[in-house]
């Protein structure tokens, strides 16, 4: 079964729902897919938002810093945020099993040096639960 390992093999795709909702409060989402081979589907960074939260999204997304991406035995975190408040951060794999969990209490700031030596080779992800959200980034360990 294929199992996406690097950055390539993943696409983006944004797609505007407006002209298919009208004034909805709640909406609610199907994923389906059909290929050649019955593989899983992978889906990562889903956002379902106005375009202001989504607005609002990907720039706290994009104030997080790993490096360096790809990484071999350590991934360092940095994120600047604009208020000091609890961050806890899993580590997942590429099918959602949480690997490892760190919190940060009443932080401003993060500069984290994360020990990933012991993974397997592929694709995971950081997920970021804040009093804003939950981000998520992605990183390859070779």
């Amino acid at each position: 079964n294929f199992e996406p390992v690097y950055s390539t093999h993943w696409e983006h795709e944004s797609i505007e729902l407006s002209q298919y909702i009208y004034n909805e409060e709640f909406i609610q989402l199907k994923f389906t897919t059909v290929n050649g081979k019955q593989n899983n589907i992978f889906l990562d960074n889903i956002s379902v938002a106005t375009q202001e939260e989504f607005s609002a999204l990907e720039l706290q997304s994009e104030n997080i810093l790993l490096m360096p991406n790809p990484a071999n035995s350590n991934i360092k975190i940095m994120w600047d945020r604009n208020q000091k408040q609890d961050i806890h951060i899993d580590l997942t794999d590429i099918s959602g099993r949480i690997i490892d969990h760190k919190e940060f209490n009443y932080t401003k700031s993060l500069a984290v040096n994360w020990i990933i030596s012991e993974l397997e080779t592929g694709y995971y992800f950081f997920q970021f639960k804040t009093e804003d959200g939950i981000f998520t980034k992605s990183f390859v360990k070779n």
